[in-house]
């Protein structure tokens, strides 16, 4: 099988200085790409997916429809979601998903992380469930109404903190999904404010 990559931008739109959180720089977004690459690669392995491994970019990039692409932002006041008309379906929520006329828009929210143990763990894991909303029912026709509903184990379920484990449903639910054509939302990608 020819080596394909499954590709995840991440696109850093908060320093430190925005919203107090002193350890986000290099070394926590470094381990924040790891611990994604590593679950998507468990995902890759499936023999459901397309893909043979992924891998992660804090650059911008050319970014194609079967990629995604992640806003890291400080605070909810700073949405891209909200600016496009969207809404989070999460009462407090650390992130958001919708599709806007202009692409899927993702965004986590870092403030609402302040002060977590195991900080990268749980940034990895917000930005996970973030990205099963992007390819599994944030697009219109996508068959599932509601993750935290009809596929609420594991990264899927409403809450998710830093003790979260990817389940094989969830791999299995992903896997497939990979390889859907979901155009993103690219016009805010910058290069990261912590460089």
């Amino acid at each position: 099988m020819a080596s394909k990559v499954f590709k995840i931008w991440l696109v850093g739109c908060a320093g430190p200085s925005i919203f107090d959180y002193d350890c986000w720089g290099e070394g926590t977004a470094f381990m924040v790409g790891c611990k994604l690459r590593d679950m998507f690669n468990i995902v890759c392995k499936h023999k459901n997916s397309e893909f043979s491994h992924a891998d992660y970019f804090w650059e911008p990039g050319y970014v194609s429809d079967e990629d995604v692409v992640v806003y890291l932002l400080g605070k909810e006041s700073s949405s891209i979601v909200k600016s496009k008309g969207g809404t989070s379906k999460h009462a407090n929520p650390s992130g958001a998903t919708f599709q806007s006329s202009d692409g899927m828009i993702s965004e986590v929210y870092l403030k609402k992380m302040d002060g977590a143990m195991d900080f990268s763990t749980l940034v990895a894991n917000i930005i996970f469930h973030e990205i099963m909303h992007n390819k599994l029912d944030a697009a219109k026709n996508s068959g599932i109404a509601d993750i935290h509903i009809s596929r609420g184990d594991g990264l899927a379920k409403p809450i998710v903190d830093r003790s979260t484990m990817l389940t094989d449903k969830n791999i299995s639910l992903m896997a497939p999904a990979l390889s859907r054509k979901i155009p993103q939302y690219t016009a805010a990608m910058q290069k990261p404010a912590f460089l």
